[in-house]
């Protein structure tokens, strides 16, 4: 959370809940950031590793939910957070919500692999929040995924490389 001028990390999901499974859920989240030609396995274990990623994000709204203050700005950082936004403005609704992407985001047709309802959960996950995002393209991309889907697309920056605090803010405010 970046509030009174600094930032604070949002503490970490104690201990590890139940059903996340051997592998963590980010590695088995959203398979469309990654250059899978094929697309991913849309099989039992994928269904599993889809629910693990939905609790992981859902273990951080709790942590975000209790320790960020009264209308703090709180800055998400990349793809293993895709469905916290979201999370945290049914939850928070005073806080002001920045999701930054540090990795390529899919154009309609690679986000197409995903199952529907985890493409739209991803999608509004995402568009609860102001996007960044480290390129035009990836921006861009991420614009025509929701535009595909009809979900609203939320005010959207680039930051090259390391995200200034400041501009972060103020595209927050």
């Amino acid at each position: 959370a970046l509030d009174g001028g600094g930032a604070r990390p949002a503490p970490p999901p104690s201990g590890r809940p139940q059903g996340w499974g051997p592998t963590p859920p980010w590695c088995s989240g959203p398979p469309c950031f990654s250059a899978r030609p094929r697309g991913p396995r849309l099989d039992r274990r994928w269904a599993e590793a889809w629910e693990g990623y939905r609790r992981f994000n859902a273990a951080f709204a709790d942590g975000v939910v209790t320790a960020a203050a009264a209308g703090a700005t709180v800055l998400v950082q990349d793809y293993h957070l895709t469905l916290l936004p979201k999370m945290l403005a049914d939850q928070r609704p005073d806080l002001r919500l920045v999701h930054f992407s540090h990795t390529p985001f899919a154009d309609p047709g690679g986000l197409r692999m995903l199952p529907d309802h985890a493409r739209l959960e991803l999608l509004r996950g995402m568009a609860a929040a102001t996007c960044g995002f480290h390129t035009a393209r990836w921006r861009d991309a991420f614009a025509a995924c929701c535009a595909a889907d009809e979900v609203d697309v939320p005010p959207t920056f680039v930051s090259p490389l390391a995200s200034d605090p400041d501009h972060v803010r103020r595209q927050a405010a």
